[in-house]
């Protein structure tokens, strides 16, 4: 595959990313703590939103494996999705001002829906698309659960929540603590990355087997799946953050020397312990995958002595 056909797969990627971090990073606490919503009701409109995406995703997966136009089946959805996608996320954090509290609900909810539904139109067909460009084992990689799990055990180890249990950081100055918050942040995200690779991978060679099987080459429907399951991440996510800051008592606006040293011990648990456990048994889970490189030429030379046909790359 050429290298530029590499790079311009890889920039629709952008699209997503502008999504994840808007809201896994800024549109919680933006709404709760800027513009003074309950965590309650920000988590739900977070979570009521995802609740589309169970619907749209599959639809538009299955849409453009059906699909066939003159630009192929999937560019079509992706050019509907793009320009749109930005306007919503424009307006999600654009609410006029003075809104009452289920105004505001209604706007985030609103605004989120649309945002997801937009994404949907561009990401799961180009996530399908990247399915057609590549079609060998190694090339989409394998999966490799358990090292994973102990490269984040180590991060976990030199983690920002075990300093602070620990009593360490009250003795770094600021510009320290946030040098070290920053690089293990950075460190962990770099090993996170290389996982969702790993995963988005072994979804190629799992529809390949599914072609196998059932002499249908769905890529949509699989990658439907797998995006809506990603949202779901950090629909939930957003729906349990928000009871657990009302349940702490978190407040609202807050400045970090306000808050209460309660507040803050609990939200280091939840933060660190918690969601090392939740992670924890995602990889063992997924270290469970059972497709093997000889599994996988197999059932590729299988496809091709039955005659098998891959769809058109579009």
């Amino acid at each position: 595959m050429k290298l530029i056909t590499k790079l311009s797969y890889g920039v629709g990627q952008l699209s997503d990313g502008v999504k994840q971090a808007s809201f896994s990073t800024f549109l919680f606490f933006y709404y709760n703590q800027v513009l003074g919503l309950s965590g309650s009701l920000a988590g739900m409109a977070a979570l009521s939103a995802l609740m589309v995406d169970a619907i749209t995703d599959p639809m538009v997966g299955q849409l453009s494996d059906r699909f066939s136009s003159r630009w192929g089946r999937r560019h079509p959805f992706m050019l509907a999705g793009a320009i749109p996608f930005g306007v919503a996320i424009v307006a999600l954090f654009s609410p006029p001002d003075g809104l009452s509290q289920m105004a505001l609900f209604g706007w985030m909810l609103g605004g989120a829906i649309s945002v997801r539904l937009m994404l949907t139109f561009f990401f799961v067909p180009h996530l399908s698309l990247g399915a057609e460009l590549a079609t060998d084992y190694h090339g989409r990689t394998s999966l490799i659960g358990y090292r994973v799990f102990f490269t984040y055990a180590g991060i976990f180890a030199f983690s920002p929540q075990v300093l602070y249990f620990a009593g360490l950081l009250e003795s770094m100055s600021i510009t320290a603590k946030f040098a070290f918050v920053f690089t293990v942040n950075s460190i962990s995200q770099v090993f996170f990355i290389a996982y969702i690779i790993l995963l988005d991978s072994t979804f190629s060679d799992v529809i390949d087997e599914h072609e196998l099987n059932t002499s249908k080459r769905e890529e949509g429907l699989f990658f439907a799946a797998g995006s809506f399951a990603t949202k779901a991440s950090y629909g939930l996510g957003s729906f349990f953050a928000g009871i657990g800051l009302d349940f702490i008592h978190f407040p609202q606006s807050a400045s970090p020397e306000t808050v209460p040293a309660d507040a803050v011990l609990s939200l280091a648990i939840l933060s660190g312990p918690v969601m090392f456990v939740l992670f924890s048994a995602t990889v063992i889970i997924s270290s469970r995958y059972p497709l093997t490189a000889a599994r996988h030429s197999d059932i590729m030379h299988a496809i091709k002595a039955r005659g098998g046909s891959r769809q058109p790359v579009a």
